[in-house]
């Protein structure tokens, strides 16, 4: 039985709480020896009345349980005043009243602890333990250190979410290991979602917004990292991800090219590279990402020539600004080479703007000489040649 931690903003609307989830360390009697158990198997129950939990762990319980909707009351013993070590599905270490590890609880589904203060380092047994994981959200949190290559092991994650921390370090560059991200058209049933629509709502960052999903989650394929302290490069091998569909990395302290085979990824939908120190030009595959919606490399140190493709056109310049040496539609800056205006207006030079030219005043000139004699030849048949030479004469 798969089970779910949602400590965020994501909500589960169910009638029976306990019977189909586990939350965080809200376990079943059934479930508890599987999920809850450490390896020195000191956890006590609600029969080890001795037992004191760590007050900062049962407030912790309590902001926890206000983001619940509980319609079977399932949770009534989990009250301020009481021992939360006696509450019930809660198991605490009988000797140091802490709640146990999540490191046991290999059924997890979803991991959901995002718009937190958590802190402290992103554990490698995430990679190794959760092996039936497909959502891991950890945004807008503290969580420090650098990312765990065992994250590269989960072979179900369909969305990880390490956004708005401080991780630094390097992009691990085992990446392309995760399975789901594979393939393109890999089938999204491998394992089988317990939910409903109606019971499960997830809030997702997506396309820039947060965006509620209920089990259709299972067709994203998203990795956003965004406002940490990355240093490094772009791994190459990031452009293996076939089925991709967003990745944002923005904000962050990565330097070096843009990985040339970005052009690959055809079901791309969001990419942001922004705010980092990225230089060289911007690979020609681009031409190549006729599924990008959204795309922003501003304020990087890019140079030459933007791509030119019907997609990248649909793109304003805000998506290219702030690199110095990029040039090319849809910037108006120039590339070297570039054929000047045709238009009189911008290339002229002279009075009016270089549409009067000394040709123009000799036309003038012509046309009145020919228009002048014109007047005289029409004048009656009797009027003499004397007349009109001194029409002539008098002009």
């Amino acid at each position: 039985m798969p089970f779910v931690v949602m400590s965020g903003r994501s909500s589960i609307h169910s009638g029976s709480v306990l019977a189909r989830l586990l939350w965080l360390v809200i376990v079943s009697s059934a479930a508890t020896s599987c999920c809850c158990s450490s390896a020195a198997g000191n956890i006590s129950t609600s029969n080890d009345v001795n037992v004191r939990c760590m007050e900062r762990e049962k407030h912790a319980l309590l902001q926890f349980k206000q983001g619940l909707v509980d319609g079977s009351n399932a949770l009534a013993s989990w009250e301020s005043k009481e021992n939360c070590c006696e509450w019930r599905g809660v198991a605490c270490d009988n000797q140091t009243g802490e709640l146990p590890s999540l490191e046991n609880c290999t059924l997890l589904l979803l991991v959901d602890l995002g718009f937190n203060n958590l802190s402290g380092k992103i554990q490698a047994w995430i990679g190794s333990s959760l092996q039936k994981l497909w959502v891991l959200q950890l945004r807008s949190n503290h969580f420090s250190g650098s990312i765990p290559s065992s994250i590269c092991s989960l072979p179900l994650i369909r969305v990880l979410d390490l956004s708005q921390n401080n991780i630094s370090g390097v992009l691990p560059h085992c990446l392309n290991n995760l399975t789901a991200f594979s393939s393109v058209s890999q089938e999204v049933d491998d394992f089988p979602f317990p939910f409903s629509d109606h019971d499960f709502v997830l809030q997702l960052i997506w396309k820039g917004a947060e965006t509620e999903y209920g089990k259709n989650f299972r067709y994203l394929r998203s990795i956003d990292i965004s406002s940490n302290n990355l240093t490094g490069v772009i791994p190459e091998n990031i452009t293996y991800m076939l089925g991709l569909r967003s990745l944002n990395l923005s904000r962050n302290n990565l330097t070096g090219v843009i990985p040339g085979k970005f052009g690959q990824l055809e079901v791309l939908e969001v990419l942001d590279l922004s705010r980092n120190h990225l230089s060289g030009s911007i690979p020609d595959s681009f031409r190549n990402l006729h599924s990008i919606a959204v795309l922003n490399l501003s304020i990087n140190n890019l140079s030459g020539r933007i791509p030119s493709s019907t997609q990248l056109l649909t793109f304003t310049e805000s998506s290219f600004a702030g690199n110095v040496g990029l040039c090319g539609p849809p910037l108006t800056t120039k590339c070297p080479g570039d054929r000047p205006s045709e238009d009189p207006k911008v290339t002229g030079g002279t009075e009016s703007d270089g549409f009067i030219t000394p040709g123009f005043y000799a036309g003038i000139g012509i046309g009145f000489l020919i228009g002048f004699v014109g007047v005289c030849l029409a004048l009656p048949p009797e009027t003499s040649w004397r007349y009109v030479q001194q029409c002539l004469r008098q002009r």
